[in-house]
């Protein structure tokens, strides 16, 4: 694979492939969209580092866009975001979105 590319296939965490249902299909989530969702709501590169359980310099890598670094769990960074209420958009334009409590999902969007 090309250096630079990030990689389209499961998740990996120290080298091993995790064994999880859920994380059969992992919706690739870019960098920049990364960067967008820690900016609305308002973490450092450190708060993401911290509650993905990693080192900040993964993240730093990773919101570069120099390549996909092995300790990042790309099941479990879409699983935080989930659960702090970010969505991911798929329209015409890939974007980012901070859903309001209690509303739901925007029709024809993945979360």
């Amino acid at each position: 694979m090309p250096k630079g590319r990030l990689r389209k296939t499961s998740p990996i965490v120290a080298g091993q492939a995790k064994e999880r249902a859920d994380d059969r299909f992992v919706r690739m989530i870019s960098p920049a969209e990364c960067r967008e969702a820690r900016r609305l709501l308002g973490w450092s590169q450190r708060d993401l580092a911290n509650r993905l359980g990693i080192g900040i310099r993964t993240v730093v890598i990773f919101e570069s866009g120099e390549r996909l670094p092995w300790a990042l769990d790309l099941a479990e960074l879409g699983r935080i975001f989930k659960a702090a209420r970010i969505e991911f958009t798929n329209g015409e334009a890939s974007g980012v979105k901070l859903r309001l409590p209690g509303a739901p999902p925007a029709p024809g969007r993945e979360q």
